[in-house]
């Protein structure tokens, strides 16, 4: 909260509650959300993978944040819109914490040292992509040329069929 400049108070604190986040802070949370959530799974063992496997802890959403697309997003998005709602269900509220303390540069710095630290596994897992399809590629360049040969060994048996046949009707 503190990257938006607010914080959590009591349903009794005398402060004007935020009922609803701006449509920048809602992008700004989501992003940040979504930059912890890979660095999260990361420490847990997960991967990236172009298709999501729990059991093998794969997912394809460890991307950047501007890669992701709007559906995706919304997973973001969604529960940060949601935070004035719930508080207020346990008697506490979001409000705007005291100007002068805000510091204007902090969201810019932790998301950029997020993102410096989530770089480095984005970069690995692009070329373990690139990897994955360029296996991809050469398995379906054999298994072309697996049909192929396959015809080419039917049209052989056809061809000595024929010829044994022709050899025996005299």
């Amino acid at each position: 909260m503190k990257l938006i400049n607010c914080e959590i108070a009591s349903i009794a604190d005398k402060r004007e509650e935020v009922k609803k986040f701006s449509f920048d802070e809602i992008e700004s949370l989501a992003e940040f959300n979504h930059e912890e959530w890979v660095k999260e799974r990361i420490s847990f063992g997960w991967t990236y993978s172009p298709y999501r496997d729990v059991e093998k802890k794969l997912s394809p959403y460890f991307v950047p944040w501007e890669e992701l697309s709007d559906e995706i997003k919304e997973f973001d998005r969604d529960p940060i819109r949601n935070i004035p709602k719930i508080l207020n269900l346990i008697a506490m509220k979001v409000v705007r914490s005291d100007i002068d303390n805000f510091d204007e540069d902090l969201f810019k710095n932790e998301l950029a040292k997020l993102k410096n630290e989530n770089n480095q596994f984005y970069e690995k897992n692009y070329n373990f992509e690139k990897e994955i399809n360029e296996d991809k590629a050469f398995k379906n360049n054999s298994f072309e040329n697996s049909l192929a040969n396959d015809e080419n060994k039917e049209k052989k048996a056809k061809k000595k069929k024929g010829f044994f046949s022709r050899l025996f009707k005299r």
